[in-house]
């Protein structure tokens, strides 16, 4: 999956949990740290944390994974692109 020009794969997803991995981005810290910052304002997500080692993203979302996914493609990796 390609958002905003980031390659990104949804490593797996069940109620309550969506790990993204960015494998081109493993090491990356400050990019991370972004995109944990920018999702956590999002009043559907309940927690974000971040491992730089493996390049992964994981999300516990209140919202269903369309809605998260939806909101994430409009709003939070756009930033990265501008």
């Amino acid at each position: 999956m390609n958002i905003a020009g980031e390659d990104v794969a949804v490593e797996h997803m069940m109620p309550g949990r969506i790990r993204l991995r960015f494998r081109s981005r493993r090491g990356e810290t400050e990019f991370l740290q972004q995109g944990v910052t920018l999702l956590s304002e999002i009043s559907l997500v309940d927690g974000v944390d971040a491992n730089s080692l493996t390049g992964s993203v994981l999300i516990r979302p209140s919202a269903s994974p369309e809605q998260l996914a939806f909101l994430a493609a409009q709003s939070v990796f756009r930033c990265e692109a501008s």
